[in-house]
């Protein structure tokens, strides 16, 4: 069964809040979100940051599910994208999941890359058990990039 969105990641977790329940399955559902808004998709992770924080499930009315992100970006270090993807995405949800893979997918111009970040993360069910705010402390400062200086 699938059911395909195309909207605002914010706006589209709002919406699936209030979905109906999921039925029960064994393992839980794996809910596939898909961003492709390469320069901006990973400042709408933050969509799911309560989710990533507390492992719970805020989608199809609790249920429990597997989410499973495939968010599309721009970094312009090719050797090591993860420093430049990292920090945004801890800006986003005060954390890099583990087992967070970025994936290459092209160069789309000098200097300008696209990768793939995925991740999966096994959401329980029940609604948010983070109060509000409190993940705003776990928000760490990123040290800005050094200038490249020329010899």
């Amino acid at each position: 069964e699938m059911e395909v969105h195309n909207l605002c990641a914010r706006e589209c977790v709002k919406q699936l809040a209030h979905a109906p329940a999921l039925r029960r399955r064994d393992p839980p559902a794996r809910v596939h979100v898909a961003m492709n808004l390469p320069e901006l998709a990973l400042d709408f992770l933050d969509a799911f940051r309560e989710m990533v924080c507390s492992k719970t499930s805020a989608m199809f009315s609790g249920s429990p599910i597997e989410l499973v992100v495939h968010c599309y970006c721009f970094a312009r270090e090719k050797d090591h994208p993860e420093n430049e993807i990292h920090p945004r995405m801890i800006a986003a949800m005060a954390r890099v999941p583990e087992g967070t893979r970025i994936r290459e997918v092209r160069d789309v111009a000098p200097k300008k890359n696209m990768y793939c970040v995925e991740f999966s993360v096994s959401l329980s069910e029940g609604g948010s058990s983070v109060p509000d705010g409190a993940l705003k402390d776990e928000v760490r400062e990123v040290e800005p990039k050094r200038q490249k200086v020329d010899p």
